[in-house]
C-alpha cells in the first residue's frame, strides 16, 4: 500500500499537515505567517519516499480562511496533540489572535512620529512606514506596514475606535494621555488660541488685535500635560490676527455649555465679538471729548485728540487709548457720508450727531 502512495493517517492528521505545507509555503513566500484572510495558494503534490504521489497537487487551498479557523481552535484538540501543534505554529511566528494588532500597530507608529517630530499633533494626511515586529525567537510576528495611515487612524481613534468604554478602552486612554495625545483637536486649537491672546495682551496691554493687511502674528511657545508630555509643538508665527477673525464668526464657539463658558473666557479679557461699530465709538468718543473741552463740536479740519482706553464693567481694557486721533478728518468723512449708514442705524447716528450740535 505505501509504495502505491496509500496513507494510513487519519485524515485529521492529513488535514493538519496540508494546513501546514501551506503555511510553510506561504511563509517561504512572504516571509512572515500573517496571512489575509482571503489568501489562497497552490500546493504541490506530496510524494512519499517511494516516490509515490501521497497527495495530489491542489489548487486554490483557501489558506486565509483555515488560518481563522485555527484561531477559532480547529486542528487544536485539547491534550498532548493540540499542545505541539500550538508549539509548532509559534515557532513559525503564528498569531493566535488578532485583536490587539490594529491597536499595537497605531501605538508603534505614534511612538515612531514622536521620535522624529516630539509630539503627536499628527497631520491628516501623514503616513508612517512601520518596520516589521519580531518575536523572541526571532520570527516575525506582524510584517512590515508602508505608508501606514497614522492620521487617518489618529482621527478615527479621536472619534472613538479601537476605545471602547470598558477597562481596557480606559487603559488604552490613559495610555495614550501618558503620551502627550490630544483627544479633541478644536479643544487645542482654544487653547492655543486662548495662549497666543494672552501674550498679544501682556505685550500691547488689550485683546484688541488689529486686523491689518499685515498678518499678526505671536510666537508661541510649546504646550506641555501635566505629566511633561508635549502636547503642542512651538510656533514661530502663529497667526493671531486670523484667528481673531474666525472667532468672530464663530469658530471655536460651539452651540450649548462649551461655547456660552468660551464667550465668558473671552469677555473677561475684554475681548470684543463684533467691531463693526468701533470707528463710529471711537468717532464719537473723540467728539464728546472735543466738545468737553472746546464747548462745541465745530472742529477745525487738522484737530487731533488723545483718546483714552474704554474698559469694560471688569475694568479690563476693551479698546486701547488713540494717540492725536484725526478728529478733524473724521468730521469732513461723516459730513462726507461716512459712518453713516443708510437705515435705521444711520437714523439714529444723524440724530445723535444733531443732538450734540453737530452741523
Amino acid at each position: 500500500l505505501e509504495s502505491m502512495g496509500f496513507l494510513f493517517k487519519a485524515k485529521e492528521t492529513l488535514m493538519w499537515e496540508t494546513f501546514l505545507r501551506a503555511l510553510e509555503l506561504f511563509r517561504g513566500q512572504e516571509g512572515h505567517v500573517f496571512v489575509p484572510s482571503t489568501k489562497k495558494v497552490d500546493l504541490p503534490a506530496l510524494c512519499n519516499g517511494h516516490g509515490a504521489v501521497c497527495v495530489p497537487p491542489r489548487k486554490d487551498y483557501n489558506l486565509g480562511t483555515t488560518v481563522v479557523g485555527v484561531r477559532g481552535g480547529l486542528f487544536l484538540p485539547d491534550g498532548a496533540v493540540g499542545t505541539a501543534r500550538r508549539a509548532q505554529l509559534q515557532a513559525m511566528g503564528f498569531l493566535f489572535s488578532l485583536e490587539t494588532v490594529p491597536w499595537e500597530k497605531f501605538v508603534r507608529g505614534l511612538q515612531m512620529f514622536r521620535m522624529l517630530h516630539e509630539h503627536l499633533d499628527v497631520p491628516v494626511a501623514h503616513s508612517v512606514d512601520l518596520p516589521a515586529v519580531i518575536g523572541d525567537n526571532g520570527a516575525v510576528l506582524v510584517p512590515g506596514h508602508k505608508e501606514y495611515r497614522l492620521g487617518k487612524t489618529v482621527n478615527a481613534v479621536r472619534g472613538g475606535a479601537m476605545l471602547a468604554d470598558d477597562d481596557e478602552g480606559r487603559s488604552r486612554r490613559a495610555q495614550l494621555a501618558a503620551m502627550g495625545f490630544v483627544f479633541s483637536t478644536a479643544d487645542l486649537l482654544w487653547e492655543n488660541f486662548v495662549r497666543a491672546l494672552t501674550i498679544f495682551r501682556e505685550r500691547e496691554g488689550h485683546v484688541l488685535v488689529p486686523q491689518s493687511r499685515e498678518p499678526v502674528t505671536v510666537h508661541l511657545p510649546p504646550l506641555y500635560s501635566d505629566s511633561g508630555a508635549l502636547l503642542a509643538p512651538e510656533q514661530n508665527e502663529y497667526k493671531l490676527g486670523a484667528r481673531v477673525a474666525g472667532v468672530r464668526h464663530g469658530e471655536l464657539l460651539p452651540q450649548g455649555e462649551v461655547g456660552a463658558a468660551r464667550r465668558a473666557q473671552l469677555g473677561r479679557m475684554g475681548f470684543l465679538f463684533n467691531t463693526e461699530s468701533l470707528p463710529w465709538d471711537n468717532f464719537l468718543r473723540a467728539l464728546t471729548i472735543f466738545r468737553e473741552e472746546h464747548g462745541h463740536v465745530l472742529v477745525p479740519d487738522r484737530a487731533t485728540v488723545n483718546i483714552p482706553a474704554f474698559r469694560g464693567e471688569n475694568g479690563v481694557v476693551q479698546v486701547p487709548a488713540l494717540s492725536e486721533y484725526k478728529l478733524g478728518n473724521s468730521v469732513g468723512g461723516v459730513r462726507a457720508g461716512k459712518l453713516l449708514p443708510a437705515g435705521r442705524i444711520g437714523r439714529e447716528r444723524r440724530e445723535q450727531l444733531e443732538s450734540m450740535g453737530f452741523l
